[in-house]
């Protein structure tokens, strides 16, 4: 059974073509025997999703900690997420739609909307 990925979870980005007399598109065989684009199998969905969800839940405990250091006490949230969004962007091999799917999560999270 594959874990139901909310409908907010965004779609990988398309792999791409090749260019040439005829086009060419990256796709992959599914274990059904059809082809699909690499990462929008229900089961790779689902190993995106709950990877992002392990970042957001890290994330909300790393900030709460970051915020009642003296260094960071001056901060407001937002500010934090913005420094935060610059590392994840930084530090996490990912789609932008993905950052931006874990920084919608961690603002509602912390409280911001």
């Amino acid at each position: 059974m594959t874990l139901a990925v909310p409908d907010d979870f965004p779609h990988p980005p398309f792999g791409g073509s090749l260019s040439g007399m005829q086009l060419k598109f990256s796709l992959t065989r599914g274990p059904d025997g059809r082809f699909h684009e690499p990462g929008s199998l229900p089961e790779e969905r689902a190993e995106d999703f709950l990877r992002c969800c392990e970042v957001v839940d890290w994330a909300v405990g790393f900030l709460r900690e970051k915020a009642l250091k003296p260094k960071y006490a001056a901060l407001t949230t937002e500010q934090m997420l913005e420094k935060f969004r610059v590392n994840l962007a930084n530090d996490f091999e990912m789609p932008e739609s993905y950052r931006s799917w874990i920084l919608a999560r961690l603002t509602d999270r912390l409280g911001q909307r």
